[in-house]
């Protein structure tokens, strides 16, 4: 049967697609699984119609007689196997009904044409050759032979399905012993965790009383220890009150030096204004001056033309004078080569006395020690004075600051000794009562404090450079330390515990960790600052003899406009008298102020050199000074903002250092005073609590805000002025490349344009520069009145929530101060990082800003010099060449401009193509996967269609079969009521007459015999006249 249906299968050809061919192979195994059962089904039925008719045969008491009892307890069991089989064939069957519709019914048709046509045409054989009794017999003894070997193969196929059940049982059987052996080991494992679990209540109910005793014994030591405090509070509030005092001295003196700052600035501001003025008056007398020298040059013209007139007239003269002009330019050109040979060897030569400026000035102290009046040594000898005056003010100043620094410190750490000391002595007396469980709390706090104590450190280091915020933190750390300790004695008189005994006394441990490397790192600064100082003082000291020196050995060789320089550079010296006075009261602006005294230094010995060799030859005296003048107004005016601009930035850092100080103690005061009160706190508390922190986190986002912006706003105008001084040196260059053909006129316009751009970014940057300082002072205010105005508020909800605070409650708030403490490293650290680069971005903007008006004083000097037409036709030349190199740049970048053009169009079109590829191969997959829905949707299709042509032929076939029944149980009746009762005996003794056959039947034949046997029944009905007939 099965290779019957296997070639009636329609071979699949491979699509092309893989997933569609592999789910046709799939289909293709259930499809031959599912024949491969339907022929098992098949013999079944054959085999129990077989079973059913030799039943039915034998369900007469005499069949029944001559059968053996084995033979009859083996029908039983194969008819109870039978019954299971075809209960566990029911699922087959409905699975095989799904799916056998497809390729199975033209096979079946088939079969039953041609079974049909095989049993009618036996039925016609036999019909004329056999009688009715022999066939009975021969198909009684095909039956019984069946049925012996159908019993043997069910017999051995229960022998297998036993042997299978026993395997399975006796799995089941450990399995099951297994289950049983894990649940007995569970329960025992549960009962020892109750039992465990009991004890670990018992003993933590015992710690609980013995809890409640030792709360009671320190409640009682509570009480004298709150005496004690009591007075301690009163000294040390009379302690605060001298503290405070100093503190009011010292706002008073700030006070008194802020006064001086800002007159000092507005009498800078009105000489600005006058200096103005002063050069508004000189560009109108200069404007008259180019008037008339237009009056002068257009008379010069009409001159020329007169001349023209009469050269026309004698041009034999003109060819000698000709002649003549040829001879004087080989001259000239002689001359020119003479003197830019001069000229080198001019600079070499002044070079090297640069290089030996010091060693000739003291030769020059010899040999022009006898020409200096009386007058102007005694001039010197005042001004020796007055710097010699500066000099001890600033010594004096500086050793009043010292030893007051030595005996606010001495005060300070005698106070933290005393305080720890007190500290100590109140953690002995309750070192006794300790469990194990707080000492694993403190383990973990100190861990905390640990990674405190080490991002401290790191700031620190970073900030050891800067000595006066230092100073300022010391202090406050002296006096927020204090302001703890009272709070923290106020807070212990009502509930303290042996765990706060030992955090204090740790927390006390750090402070004077911290004390010491803060007094080791104010020696080191302190050793530093001297040392500076010194070489300052030196400096200053060498400077003044340089400055004696050039005085004396220049006095014989400058004129009164030379004097006129000489007495503006003493107001500068004085000018430098008064910085150095205001550094001595502001004696917290160590750093900036050194740099810049050196840098001023510097900068006035390169401009007395250059000024002096530069200026005595080809400049009048009168525009000399009008230039060295406005030179000088904007170096004071460019290092009155430099400082003023160092004075703000120190001010920032120090504010927004209290500012976070201030957090810091404040976050410490909450967390100890949490820790204080840990025993008794309902839920609105915590509520309260909850809210403060959103409101903390608030300010918190709120600083964070304004610092953004404060950073952006910084860092857009330091690129506005990095801008500005780009293009202001470009103007320059490109000012000094057109106007090099211009003599001293046309320079000192240059020059006075100049100053007025500078004058105008002066003023610019000084307005951006109040603005800033303005906001700055503006947000400040606000943050500190915010910061106090907050604390005032938890101190007054702290005071009113001191009694009821639970464990659970105090561990979230450690939590959330965890995380703002996390929040606020992070904070500082951007912080640091951006006032670094604040400060270099400043110093290089200094930098460049210097560097930039050297070079304009050198320019200046080096055009001074060479006015001649030689250099100026040496200049067209460089401009020249400067134009052709311009021209093959500018070639050249229009080459490479043109081919990054052609680049960026292949690169486009590149791109093009490939998302066009893209959009083509993904229309190809969408197309795909259509194609795939729609076959499978075919494919479905087919399916259900062939399941029910499938059905619907099963429905024809079994109309068939019950119709084909039906005739073949009338035969059979028909035949059956012909025959006789004795006849059947007879027929059961024919066996052993007649031999046997050892020809098998047909099927077509087996199949009529199991028909024939499916009603036995019939033989006791009446005759019919059907049989006549078909005899």
């Amino acid at each position: 049967m099965e290779g019957s249906t296997s070639k009636t299968v329609p071979k699949l050809e491979r699509p092309r697609n893989r997933d569609a061919w592999l789910e046709n192979q799939e289909l293709q195994e259930e499809m031959r699984k599912l024949k491969h059962w339907l022929g098992l089904e098949r013999d079944w039925r054959i085999q129990l119609l077989k079973e059913l008719g030799y039943k039915a045969k034998c369900s007469t008491e005499e069949e029944r007689k001559n059968l053996s009892p084995q033979v009859f307890e083996d029908l039983q069991v194969a008819l109870e196997n039978n019954m299971a089989l075809l209960e566990e064939q029911k699922p087959l069957r409905a699975s095989y009904q799904e799916m056998s519709g497809k390729y199975d019914t033209d096979t079946v048709k088939q079969q039953d044409d041609d079974l049909q046509c095989e049993l009618k045409k036996e039925t016609e054989s036999n019909a004329d050759t056999l009688s009715p009794d022999q066939l009975l017999m021969a198909e009684k003894d095909d039956c019984c032979q069946k049925m012996a070997e159908e019993l043997q193969v069910q017999k051995e196929k229960n022998m297998v399905l036993q042997e299978e059940l026993d395997t399975l049982r006796a799995s089941y059987h450990e399995l099951r012993k297994k289950y049983e052996d894990d649940l007995n080991t569970v329960r025992r494992q549960a009962d020892d965790l109750q039992c465990e679990l009991e004890k670990k209540i018992e003993s933590h109910t015992q710690i609980l009383s013995q809890d409640h005793l030792l709360m009671q014994n320190l409640m009682a030591e509570q009480d004298d220890c709150c005496q004690k405090t009591a007075e301690e509070l009163q000294v040390q509030k009379e302690k605060n009150m001298v503290l405070q005092e100093e503190l009011e001295t010292l706002r008073a003196s700030y006070q008194e030096i802020s006064e001086k700052y800002e007159t000092y600035f507005s009498t800078a501001r009105q000489q600005t204004d006058d200096r103005q003025c002063e050069h508004e008056n000189e560009i109108e007398s200069h404007a008259n001056t180019l008037s008339q020298d237009q009056l002068l040059m257009q008379n010069l013209r009409d001159e020329q033309e007169d001349c023209c007139q009469k050269m026309a007239e004698e041009p034999q003269v003109q060819n000698e004078k000709n002649m003549a002009l040829q001879e004087e330019l080989e001259r000239l050109r002689a001359s020119y080569q003479e003197l830019s040979q001069r000229y080198e060897t001019d600079v070499n030569t002044v070079r090297q006395q640069a290089d030996n400026s010091q060693c000739e000035h003291g030769k020059e102290i010899e040999s022009h020690t006898d020409m200096v009046a009386q007058d102007q040594l005694l001039m010197q000898k005042e001004k020796n004075m007055v710097l010699q005056e500066v000099l001890e003010t600033l010594r004096a100043s500086y050793q009043e600051l010292s030893q007051r620094y030595e005996t606010n410190l001495s005060t300070v750490m005698q106070k933290a000794e005393n305080i720890q000391h007190d500290i100590e002595k109140d953690i002995e007396s309750h070192t006794d009562m300790v469990t194990q469980e707080q000492l694993l709390m403190q383990k973990e706090k100190n861990m905390v404090l640990q990674e405190e104590l080490e991002k401290l450190s790191a700031s620190y280091q970073e900030l050891s450079q800067r000595y006066e915020t230092d100073l300022s933190t010391v202090m406050q750390k002296a006096d927020d330390f204090q302001r703890e300790l009272e709070k923290e004695i106020e807070s212990h008189t009502d509930m303290v515990t042996q765990d706060q005994f030992l955090m204090q006394k740790e927390k006390n441990m750090v402070l004077q960790e911290e004390l010491d490397t803060v007094s080791a790192s104010y020696q080191e600064l302190r050793q530093r600052f001297e040392t500076d100082l010194s070489t300052v003082m030196q400096r200053a000291d060498d400077f003044e003899r340089q400055l004696e020196k050039e005085i004396e050995s220049n006095r014989d060789m400058v004129s009164q406009d030379q004097l006129l320089l000489q007495n503006e550079k003493n107001m500068v010296l004085q000018e430098l008298e008064t910085v150095r006075a205001s550094y001595q009261e502001l004696s917290q602006r160590y750093e900036t102020d050194i740099t810049t005294v050196m840098q001023k230094a510097d900068d006035f010995q390169l401009q007395l050199k250059e000024e002096i060799k530069s200026h005595t030859d080809m400049v009048p005296q009168d525009q000399l000074l009008m230039q060295s003048e406005k030179n000088m107004v904007l170096q004071e005016e460019l290092n009155t903002v430099r400082a003023s601009y160092q004075e703000l930035s120190q001010r920032y850092e120090t504010d927004i250092t209290t500012v976070m100080q201030k957090a810091d103690d404040f976050q410490l005061q909450l967390e100890k005073e949490i820790e204080s009160h840990t025993d008794m706190v309902s839920q609105d508390q915590l509520l309260m609590l909850s809210e403060k922190n959103m409101v903390l986190q608030e300010e918190l986002d709120t600083v964070r805000a304004s610092y953004q912006e404060l950073s952006q706003k910084y860092e857009t105008d330091i690129s506005s002025v990095m801008k500005k001084a780009d293009d202001f040196q470009l103007q320059l260059e490109k000012e000094i490349e057109s106007h090099t053909g211009m003599v001293s006129q046309d320079q000192h316009l240059m020059q006075r344009e100049k100053n007025m751009v500078l004058q105008e970014e002066l003023d610019t940057v000084r307005a951006s520069y109040q603005e800033l300082s303005q906001r700055y002072e503006t947000d400040l205010t606000t943050i500190m009145q915010k910061s106090d105005d907050f604390q005032l508020q938890l101190e007054k909800e702290i005071e009113s929530h001191i009694d009821m605070v639970s464990q659970d409650q105090h561990l979230m708030q450690r939590e959330k101060n965890m995380v703002l403490q996390e929040e606020l490293d992070t904070v500082r650290a951007s912080y640091q990082e951006l006032s670094q680069r604040y400060e270099t971005d400043l110093s290089t903007v200094m930098q460049k800003a210097d560097d930039f008006q050297r070079e304009i004083k050198k320019e200046i000097q080096s055009h001074t010099d060479m006015v001649s037409q030689d250099q100026l036709l040496m200049q067209r030349e460089k401009n020249m060449v400067l134009q052709k190199e311009l021209e093959t740049v500018t070639a050249s970048y229009k080459e490479l401009s043109q081919r990054y053009e052609t680049d960026v169009v292949t690169v486009s079109k590149q791109a093009g193509n490939i998302e066009k590829e893209n959009d083509y191969h993904a229309d190809m997959v969408r197309h795909l996967r259509a194609e795939k829905d729609a076959l499978g949707e075919k494919m479905v299709k087919k399916m259900t269609l062939l399941q029910k042509n499938a059905a619907e032929q099963e429905m024809l076939l079994r109309k068939e079969l019950e119709e084909l029944k039906s005739q073949l149980t009338t035969t059979v009746k028909a035949q059956r009521d012909k025959n006789h009762p004795p006849r059947v005996e007879l027929t059961s003794e024919v066996p052993d007459k007649t031999p046997i056959k050892t020809k098998k039947a047909s099927p077509c034949k087996r199949v009529q015999k199991c028909f024939t046997l499916r009603k036995p029944q019939s033989r006791k009905m009446s005759k019919d006249p059907a049989p006549n007939t078909s005899k």
